[in-house]
């Protein structure tokens, strides 16, 4: 970028491109992302054409604090949350297999009114 001003490390901003040679992407998703607020960018001028700087630390910055894409180990409660909803499944799934052969016990001649064990 040849006109920008510098940041709080003396540093000029970086343009589109070099930022995205940096980060490794595509130049034009980074835009979206700026324009967006996914990413830390500076808009420099209006409207349609606004170009964008980015701060090659803050941008270092950002990367380091995503996520990975890893499933993260649920927390305690709602792990506890799961293992309740999976339990109050389990329980039902068995209330009705037992329901289920109480009905066709009942319709076998000589079962009616024999214990199920």
């Amino acid at each position: 970028m040849k006109h920008a001003e510098r940041g709080e490390t003396g540093q000029s901003p970086l343009d589109a491109k070099e930022a995205s040679r940096l980060l490794k992407m595509n130049s034009r998703t980074l835009v979206r992302w700026a324009s967006r607020g996914y990413v830390p960018a500076h808009p420099l001028g209006e409207g349609l054409r606004r170009i964008w700087g980015f701060f090659e630390r803050e941008l270092l910055e950002w990367v380091e604090k995503q996520e990975n894409g890893c499933p993260r180990k649920p927390s305690g409660s709602s792990l506890n949350t799961a293992i309740d909803a999976h339990a109050k499944k389990e329980i039902a799934e068995q209330i009705s297999a037992r329901k289920s052969l109480e009905d066709e016990a009942q319709r076998l001649p000589g079962c009616v009114g024999l214990p199920l064990v």
